[in-house]
């Protein structure tokens, strides 16, 4: 079964089970399905999402605007001046003898020199802010668990470039959405969430001269998600509570702009490896004998891409916009007395328009 990345890893809406000996598995399946290690639980029925849990491993895991190619002069040497022959001069006759002129001699001018033309740089500076819609969908296989909506938000980036072919950036990013949520529990609609990223890059940009100019960058990306199921109710009748999910990750990307077709394009590249990441429930707020999990995630790996397209001066001022696709896939994560946040995917697909200025 595919998978799309969805933050709503609706994290390990696992809590307290009645016996360590509790298997994990769906109840609506045949018992020789249940897994073989006692050590994990599942959650009561009565708490959305459900969780099963087989053999638990540690597990874990938004249209940086590039510097734009100012357009290179160019200088044009002009012609030179053409030869005009002067009229020839006559020198009256004498009594003595008659004079014939002699012509006179070509004259020659010396060529004037140009400055040849200078390799296009970009701006020091850079600012850009946008606005960006997409599609969610997250995607918990264990528990046949699906979220999606739509989401609509800001970003933002600051870039400076240090000499000629190093800069550095600043990108934050901010999305809120609603989604629906369906699984073996039952349906959800319209839950709250909040989608955030902030990023600190360096990159290496070389600038060629009457071509693009590439980047390429790494740095450290933070992403936060908030899911807002405290006080829902499933349709059978499960209680939803909140989550949240912190991750560091490490970006590797490549960014190429362009000028073709009277415009300037900026496709971009980039791999996400997951560092560190931790995803709180907090089923404490159901009261009884709940407690909040901490689940901590280890490993895991993103994808993103965009082609932004549009009008960009040679002092890197104008506008772009285009489509955008990210997705992340996370494993299992570690385990929280005998709870995990399940293997899940999130995948997200939309446009934004930024201003850059």
């Amino acid at each position: 079964m595919n998978r799309f990345p969805f933050q709503l890893s609706l994290l390990s809406l696992l809590a307290v089970a009645t016996s360590p000996n509790t298997y994990a598995f769906d109840p609506s399946t045949d018992a020789s399905q249940a897994p073989s290690h006692a050590t994990y639980q599942r959650l009561p029925d009565s708490v959305v999402p459900p969780r099963y849990y087989h053999n638990a491993t540690a597990a874990a895991p938004i249209a940086n605007p590039s510097p734009i190619l100012a357009e290179t002069p160019s200088y044009a040497t002009p012609p030179s001046a053409p030869y005009v022959a002067p009229a020839p001069v006559y020198t009256p006759p004498v009594a003595v003898a008659e004079v014939t002129p002699a012509p006179a001699a070509n004259v020659v001018r010396a060529p004037e020199s140009y400055a040849p033309p200078q390799h296009s740089t970009s701006p020091s500076d850079r600012f850009t802010f946008g606005i960006e819609g997409f599609y969610d969908e997250y995607q918990e296989d264990s528990v046949s668990l699906v979220d999606k909506g739509y989401f609509a938000g800001l970003n933002a980036s600051y870039e400076h470039t240090f000499g000629s072919d190093w800069c550095g950036e600043i990108d934050v990013r901010a999305a809120r959405g609603t989604t629906d949520y369906e699984s073996v529990s039952g349906t959800i609609d319209d839950i709250g969430q909040w989608d955030m990223e902030a990023r600190l890059l360096m990159g290496y940009a070389p600038t060629y001269y009457q071509q693009g100019r590439t980047k390429l960058y790494t740095g450290l990306g933070s992403r936060y998600f908030s899911d807002e199921l405290k006080g829902k109710v499933a349709s059978l009748g499960g209680s939803g509570y909140d989550r949240r999910i912190f991750q560091l990750y490490l970006p590797i990307g490549i960014t190429y702009d362009f000028a073709a077709f009277g415009l300037t394009f900026t496709p971009n590249m980039e791999y996400d490896h997951l560092l560190w990441g931790n995803v709180s429930s907090r089923l404490g707020t159901l009261g009884g004998a709940f407690r909040n999990i901490e689940n901590k995630q280890t490993e895991g790996y993103g994808l993103r891409g965009e082609l932004m397209m549009g009008q960009v001066d040679a002092r890197g001022k104008g506008w772009q916009f285009g489509p955008f696709v990210r997705y992340w896939d996370i494993p299992n994560s570690d385990a929280d007395g005998g709870f995990i946040e399940p293997e899940n995917t999130r995948l997200q697909a939309g446009a934004k328009m930024k201003f850059l200025f």
